[in-house]
């Protein structure tokens, strides 16, 4: 499969690109923006830090230039919906939200 950045240069160019590119792209963006969120939190937990959060930002920026050449495929890696173990993982997730978010 083709890089992630050479994918998403074809849509924004108005090129055709299959299917299985699009779905993977979609899979490998949330894996990128759940990385993300996690470094985001990371600065609202901690006091107010310059220098820390400059680099939490480097870091974001980094992670996403490294994922533009990498395929959708080995960004998402395990958590690939055709993976039967994902699928396990996701069952579980599933019924925790539905837990965490249902009236009592």
């Amino acid at each position: 499969m083709r890089t992630l950045g050479e994918i998403l240069e074809d849509v924004l160019d108005n090129k055709t690109v299959t299917n299985e590119e699009l779905r993977y792209t979609v899979l490998a963006l949330r894996e990128i923006g759940m990385a993300e969120r996690i470094l985001a939190v990371q600065l609202v937990t901690t006091e107010p830090d310059m220098a820390r959060t400059a680099n939490v930002i480097k870091q974001i920026k980094e992670n996403y230039f490294v994922a533009l050449k990498k395929s959708p495929e080995d960004i998402i890696g395990l958590r690939n919906p055709d993976n039967p173990k994902f699928q396990e993982l996701r069952k579980v997730e599933k019924e925790l939200f539905q837990g965490l978010t249902s009236k009592s």
